[in-house]
């Protein structure tokens, strides 16, 4: 019954903070929510309001909650040799951010999605064809000044490589530190992850390890402003990121699907014995440099390039891209093109985004867009023509098409 009570009281405090009219009386609250806790756990009372966090909020306004949505409906069609494909998906992406103190935070991202094609395996990234799907599912603890640890369930979109691993969410632990301010940005990134697959193979004789994911990134960014008398306006903006990876234990099922997908090697492809040529581990490097401008137009000009130390051969991965936005009236024109190459053994397909056709892949990618401003909506429209970087008996010449029509994130 004490514990009860204490819980509302915690509960009511969080809750109608904003609403007291003076840091006197939540003194008082927070002085008595130690008492309470004292007859519940003296051991521990010495320590139990900082480790609550409500130190915090007895000093500092409490950060607000956020809550945001978007809809997505689009259709697919590919053709690869013989095979073809029309597929039709609707999704409802949502994105919570629950402040728990202003240093703890809960982050859900994810949605439901409706799919449905005429394929045995699609243009869907591997394992995304499920109903309910989670983007992000994290703990977030902001501590010191610069320094935030995360566990849970943690998205990969912020490498921007979805050759070598799309925007996938393992579970896992995060450290980030990260000094910022309005002009540049230096930090440095840890994860340790457990890389999902729909199941473990239990067909096999032996029992699998469990699967890692390490990945360590060093990163910086800095702004110029007003670099062009041309454009007063214009801000140039240029960032660099470098990044180690490393697979380790990957399940069979992962090498089964990868036969699939690109890679080669006589063990991959056959059931419960599947084995990768090689194993992945490497380093990333991304450059990136934008000209934004509010009054005129941003253009961006990156890529990325990764390579698998593991792997003796086919271990290249390379990207280069254009991207560029104008604002006409109430309207924003986009477009995006793309050279990219990736070879057989640089990273496991099953990871890295399927609108590419997997490994063993070079070609085009190009992307226009039209949102309407007013209206908080866009159309865009997709080509992307994948050719095979060498023969095999399972891959063939590609081209997809994808048309779609989204909203932007909108508050609830």
């Amino acid at each position: 019954m004490k514990l009860f009570l204490s819980f509302i009281f915690i509960r009511r405090g969080i809750i109608s903070y904003n609403n007291l009219p003076t840091k006197a009386l939540v003194r008082s609250f927070v002085i008595l929510l130690a008492l309470i806790t004292m007859v519940i756990s003296p051991a521990y009372a010495d320590q139990s309001i900082t480790y609550l966090g409500l130190d915090d909020l007895s000093f500092e306004k409490q950060k607000e909650n956020t809550y945001e949505w978007k809809l997505l409906l689009n259709g697919t069609s590919w053709e690869e040799g013989t095979s073809k494909s029309v597929g039709f998906s609707t999704k409802v992406n949502t994105k919570f951010k629950f402040q728990l103190n202003n240093k703890l935070n809960i982050k859900l991202e994810g949605g439901v999605q409706w799919y449905s094609d005429n394929s045995q395996y699609t243009l869907n990234d591997y394992g995304s064809d499920s109903f309910i799907f989670a983007d992000e599912a994290s703990l977030n603890f902001e501590t010191l000044e610069y320094l935030t640890f995360s566990a849970g369930s943690l998205n990969q979109g912020f490498l921007n490589a979805p050759l070598l691993i799309s925007g996938r969410s393992f579970p896992g632990l995060k450290q980030e530190l990260a000094i910022k301010n309005k002009k540049y940005e230096l930090g440095l990134l840890a994860q340790q992850l457990i890389p999902t697959s729909t199941v473990f193979n239990d067909e096999r004789t032996e029992e699998e390890e469990l699967p890692t994911f390490l990945t360590g990134t060093l990163f910086a960014e800095y702004n110029f402003n007003n670099p062009f008398t041309k454009l007063p306006t214009a801000k140039l903006n240029a960032h660099v990121a470098l990044s180690y990876f490393k697979f380790s234990d990957l399940p069979s099922i992962t090498a089964d699907r990868g036969g699939l997908y690109g890679h080669t090697g006589a063990d991959v492809g056959i059931g419960p014995n599947s084995r990768f040529l090689y194993e992945f581990a490497g380093y990333l490097f991304e450059p990136k440099v934008s000209i934004l401008d509010k009054n005129n137009y941003d253009l961006t000009i990156g890529g990325y390039w990764a390579d698998n130390v593991e792997a003796i051969q086919n271990d290249r991965i390379q990207s280069m891209y254009v991207e560029a936005e104008k604002v006409i009236s109430n309207y924003t024109v986009g477009m995006r093109v793309e050279n990219f190459f990736k070879d057989s053994e640089a990273s496991p397909a099953v990871y890295s985004s399927a609108h590419y056709g997997g490994n063993n892949r070079e070609g085009m990618f190009y992307e226009a867009s039209l949102e309407f401003n007013k209206y908080n909506f866009k159309l865009i429209a997709q080509y992307i023509d994948s050719k095979l970087i060498s023969i095999n008996p399972v891959q063939d010449n590609r081209q997809a098409y994808y048309l779609g029509v989204e909203t932007l994130y909108v508050k609830f």
